[in-house]
């Protein structure tokens, strides 16, 4: 149950069972954090699937919300991520901690296109490259989870193929 760790807001035990059976029932990959996994193509699998996720918005928090908005304005790609719920709660814990998760997050959004594989997870990394060495002195400073490493070296070209002429 990784999706249901990633949440602050408690979730009725009722509402629990039901997505475990249906992410049972629709093969959803353990490791996917949205709680219904991916979108259903079926008619009614989709419609019992938005049934699942409005009642679970219910209990959604405001902050959830409110950063997944920004993160649909800057990056719509990032919204099919399964890493998006991790990122949102980073997100916020980055405000917590005294970052301008805003700044950071609109800066990284305009560095360029994202990658199709993993996007929210390239924009996180994008984050981390503009955070500051120091820490914001707070007592629930969010550590740093990259360090500074030296520059990669430089490769030599590979050789040619076949004969030059």
């Amino acid at each position: 149950m990784a999706w249901a760790a990633q949440r602050h807001a408690p979730v009725p035990a009722e509402l629990i069972a039901d997505i475990q059976v249906w992410r049972a029932a629709t093969e959803v990959d353990p490791s996917d954090l949205r709680p219904t996994g991916p979108p259903q193509l079926g008619r009614a699998g989709r419609i019992f699937q938005l049934q699942l996720d409005k009642r679970l918005a219910v209990t959604d928090t405001r902050t959830g919300r409110e950063w997944r908005q920004l993160v649909a304005a800057e990056a719509l790609s990032v919204m099919k991520d399964p890493f998006l719920p991790e990122l949102t709660e980073r997100l916020s814990d980055l405000t917590r901690s005294g970052f301008d998760a805003t700044h950071l997050l609109r800066s990284a959004a305009v560095a360029g296109p994202l990658p199709d594989d993993h996007p929210a997870a390239a924009l996180w990394w994008r984050i981390l490259d503009q955070l500051p060495q120091t820490q914001p002195a707070t007592p629930k400073a969010v550590p740093a989870t990259r360090r500074p490493t030296a520059p990669p070296p430089r490769l030599r070209p590979p050789p040619a193929f076949g004969p030059s002429r």
